[in-house]
C-alpha cells in the first residue's frame, strides 16, 4: 500500500527545508512519518497526465516510486492501475489508542 503524493501535472521534489517533500513548490506535512526526511534519495520530478507518484510510510525500506525512476513512466503509476482506494480521517490520538 502506498499514498498519492504526486497526482497528474504536479511536481514532487525532495528533499526541501527540514527534510520535507515538496509538491508543486509547497512544503508538504506528512505527520504520519516517524522522523525526517521524508527520503533519503533526492529526486524532482513532474508527474505526467494520467499518472501518480506514490511512496509509503516506511521509506527507509520501501520500494515504491523512487525505486523505479528508470522505468517507463519514470516511477509514476497509471491512474487505472490504482485498484483500491483507502480514505481515513482521523486524529494520531485515535491511531495511538487503537493499538
Amino acid at each position: 500500500m502506498g499514498r498519492v503524493i504526486g497526482t497528474p501535472e504536479s511536481t514532487v521534489k525532495c528533499c526541501g527545508a527540514g527534510g520535507r517533500l515538496e509538491l508543486s513548490g509547497k512544503a508538504l506535512e506528512e505527520p504520519y512519518l516517524a522522523q525526517p526526511p521524508a527520503s533519503h534519495k533526492a529526486f524532482d520530478i513532474q508527474v505526467p497526465r494520467g499518472r501518480l507518484w506514490i511512496m509509503s510510510d516506511n521509506r527507509h525500506i520501501a520500494l515504491d516510486s523512487r525505486a523505479y525512476g528508470d522505468a517507463p513512466g519514470g516511477g509514476t503509476i497509471e491512474i487505472a492501475d490504482v485498484i483500491g482506494v483507502i480514505e481515513a480521517s482521523h486524529s494520531s490520538e485515535a491511531v495511538a489508542g487503537a493499538f
